[in-house]
């Protein structure tokens, strides 16, 4: 960052840009809910696509609607995903800063050791869990699953939901759907994976499953392109996610950029900046730092992006995978708590502890709790 944002001041000398590092996932949302009650606001904040509404909703975040407008910004030539991440009731409230995705990562020897055919364009869940059953040895799972109840075992979820056409939040958005047969039959079949067949570890570690598959302990890991350079010593293939029926769609990760409303000149300046970051160049500098796709399809066309191509083995499935992704996260102020509530439920199935129906019952009540608070006009 610090290299782009010198070669932005060189281009706009009237402009200053003192790049600052943020926060610990953890703490980044109370942080900066704290922040939007003071004047200490900085210019642009890297904010999680979850996290997005939720600032939103202290109106001190910048519409860029009208400035994705100008032609210049080239507004379309975004990844698709992302603009529908940063897109929030009509307005466009963020601009892309990171984006990826999920799909099937394969040991393409422990699939042959095994004697297992590889996955196919039409592989359905079915076939991963017979494929996962197969693979398991005494030293060998054929899947994995991570188990620490945070984002990390939810957003792999999302997509067995919508592959249904399963909804993950109510049209209006003010009652959860946990207890709807699509999520009953996606938590099934990784229940029965876990406890019945017994093929796959279970990780209670953020993190600790991309691990396990580099060394070899997993055969099977539902990962994303940033994990590629970790699977170096691997002779690895990458698909996309298993299908119910026939749908493929994945899970965008996308993050923001987003605008405080400090002074009209400050807004311009930020603005300027982030075009100039988003622009191909620089885009195709960023991604490749940070282990992520590119943020704009143009930057897909640069000699430094067909480089990092070459030199990827799978990273192409990853851009392919674009064209799989028709929705989002649901875009809801509570999305941490009604995250949360989804992944107890899900770690409380993996692990025995809970059918699946009482699981996601629980869950649907904490959730819905949480949505009716938030829709609670507050008495003063």
């Amino acid at each position: 960052m610090l290299q782009i944002a010198t070669s932005f001041a060189q281009q706009n000398p009237d402009v200053t840009v003192n790049p600052t590092m943020g926060r610990a996932p953890e703490t980044m949302l109370p942080e900066l809910n704290s922040l939007v009650a003071t004047t200490r606001l900085p210019d642009i904040c890297y904010i999680f696509g979850t996290d997005t509404p939720n600032i939103v909703a202290s109106r001190r975040v910048v519409d860029l609607t009208d400035a994705t407008k100008d032609p210049a910004f080239a507004w379309q030539d975004f990844q698709a995903p992302g603009r529908l991440a940063a897109t929030l009731n009509g307005r466009v409230i963020g601009i892309t800063s990171v984006i990826d995705n999920l799909a099937l990562v394969y040991n393409r020897t422990l699939f042959a050791q095994a004697g297992v055919p590889e996955p196919t364009a039409s592989w359905t869940w079915d076939d991963y869990r017979n494929a996962a059953k197969a693979l398991t040895t005494s030293t060998v799972w054929g899947g994995v699953y991570p188990t620490s109840g945070q984002e990390d075992t939810v957003w792999r979820f999302w997509p067995m939901v919508w592959q249904q056409n399963g909804k993950t939040l109510s049209d209006d958005s003010q009652r959860a759907t946990f207890t709807t047969p699509e999520f009953l039959r996606a938590l099934e079949l990784l229940r029965a994976m876990a406890i019945e067949d017994r093929s796959m570890l279970l990780d209670p570690i953020a993190g600790d499953t991309s691990v396990q598959f580099a060394n070899g302990l997993v055969a099977m890991h539902i990962t994303g392109p940033w994990d590629l350079s970790s699977f170096e010593s691997l002779d690895i293939g990458v698909a996309a996610l298993p299908a119910f029926g026939e749908s493929h769609e994945t899970i965008s990760g996308a993050d923001n950029w987003i605008v405080f409303n400090n002074d009209v000149d400050r807004v311009d300046a930020s603005i300027r900046f982030l075009k100039f970051l988003t622009e191909p160049a620089q885009d195709a500098l960023w991604s490749v730092e940070q282990g992520n796709l590119p943020v704009r399809m143009a930057t897909e066309q640069t000699e430094a992006w067909k480089e990092v191509l070459a030199g990827s083995p799978g990273l192409q499935e990853f851009v392919d995978n674009f064209g799989r992704i028709q929705h989002t996260r649901p875009q809801t102020v509570v999305y941490p708590a009604y995250s949360s509530a989804l992944g107890a439920a899900i770690v409380a199935v993996l692990s025995g502890e809970k059918t699946t129906a009482e699981a996601l019952q629980q869950a649907n009540d904490v959730a819905n709790a949480a949505l009716s608070a938030a829709n609670t006009p507050v008495r003063r």
